[in-house]
C-alpha cells in the first residue's frame, strides 16, 4: 500500500486504497452525509482532496474508538 499523499487530489480508486469500503457504500456515505469529504468535479472526472481523504480517516478512526 502506498502512502497517503499531504497534498494533492486523488481519483476514487486511490481513496479506496485507505478507506476499505465498496464504491457504493462510498457513494452512499457521501450522499448521506456519513462522509464528510466534498468531491471535486472536472468535467467527467471526480477528484478528492488528500486532506479531506486524511481528515476523513481519522474521524472514522475515531469514531471505531468509542
Amino acid at each position: 500500500m502506498r502512502a497517503l499523499p499531504e497534498t494533492g487530489l486523488l481519483r476514487l480508486k486511490q481513496v479506496l486504497e485507505f478507506i476499505p469500503v465498496c464504491k457504493t457504500t462510498f457513494w452512499s456515505g457521501i450522499k448521506s452525509g456519513r462522509f464528510n469529504i466534498t468531491p471535486i468535479k472536472n468535467g467527467r472526472c471526480v477528484f478528492y482532496r488528500a486532506e479531506d481523504v486524511r481528515a476523513l480517516i481519522e474521524q472514522m478512526a475515531g469514531e471505531s474508538h468509542q
